[in-house]
């Protein structure tokens, strides 16, 4: 039985939107890996591209009002009518695959459904915390302690995987209003997130759900070290987490391009120039939105591996 990784995207353009998705995810499948792209929309050179490559399209159509959502409902009838062992479900924008999921998850999998805890709860960041008030203001107050879960990327097996988009969409099916004010300035509305947060809170237990953080080594969310490890490091080209363990994906890896830099040729990352880096970020922990700014951090880096001391302090 095949495994599958899926993702969709509507609005875009221009290859380089999916281009390191694609490549990187290319130079870690096995053959019974298969990557499908949803899409809405016309054709466009991103068409062609898939097409060179031979990935497989689907043309899909929106069913929400909110472009956040609509990839839910596509995952959800998607895998409806397809049968695979082990999915993922990822963003394409700005997700890179280091290696293979299906392979980490034969080795680590321990629950039916793998979810990306970002390691600080709603009332710590002032961007959650203000999209769970414009989604859900009847249950922002009990979800203030309770942690944020990157809907970014998340898998395993089918059935689950399938259960979880279908209840996303059933969740933000409850929204009220599309946009909110926030100090004075109308704020759209993005409720997938803070819905799955929600999810992962109530119906989806931890009997369920397998939660990594950004200790683990599964995936690293790269926005979200500057509220939960506060570092991240480089060894010979690939991000590794604070033991030195290769991660399996790396989320949100352009946030930080000013100083970090995705070679899709090798499939590999540099910091300043270097294969090997430690990046060290400031706590941005209960900041207002207006505060956040710029992530300040300090880089090391090396062409060379570093003294042990320098990595494990």
């Amino acid at each position: 039985m095949k495994n599958l990784v899926l993702a969709g995207y509507s609005g875009y353009t221009t290859k380089d939107k999916v281009f390191n998705f694609v490549e990187s995810f290319n130079k870690v499948k096995l053959s019974f890996d298969e990557l499908v792209i949803l899409y809405a929309g016309k054709r466009t050179e991103i068409n062609d591209y898939l097409d060179s490559v031979g990935v497989k399209q689907v043309s899909v159509k929106e069913k929400s009002f909110s472009p956040y959502v609509n990839r839910f409902y596509w995952y959800a009838d998607f895998l409806k009518n397809t049968v695979y062992e082990k999915v993922v479900c990822a963003d394409i924008r700005d997700v890179v695959f280091q290696s293979n999921p299906f392979t980490w998850m034969n080795t680590y999998q321990i629950n039916d459904l793998i979810v990306c805890d970002e390691g600080f709860k709603h009332n710590e960041e002032a961007w959650n915390s203000m999209t769970m008030q414009g989604a859900f203001p009847d249950e922002a107050h009990k979800m203030r302690n309770k942690n944020v879960f990157n809907v970014g990327v998340f898998g395993g097996n089918a059935l689950e995987v399938q259960w979880i988009c279908e209840q996303i969409t059933k969740k933000c099916e409850q929204v009220k209003v599309w946009v909110h004010n926030y100090k004075g300035k109308l704020i759209e509305v993005v409720p997938d997130q803070v819905a799955f947060s929600i999810l992962l809170d109530t119906i989806a237990d931890s009997r369920v759900t397998q939660r990594c953080d950004n200790t683990d080594n599964w995936c690293l969310t790269i926005a979200s070290v500057c509220f939960s490890t506060f570092e991240y490091q480089g060894i010979d080209g690939k991000i590794c987490n604070p033991d030195g363990m290769e991660y399996c994906l790396i989320h949100q890896y352009d946030r930080q391009t000013e100083f970090l830099k995705y070679h899709v040729d090798t499939n590999s990352f540099s910091a300043d120039g270097k294969k090997f880096f430690k990046v060290k970020l400031q706590d941005r922990k209960n900041l207002s939105l207006e505060q956040q700014g710029t992530v300040k951090g300090e880089i090391s880096a090396s062409d060379e591996p570093m003294p042990i001391g320098e990595f494990y302090d």
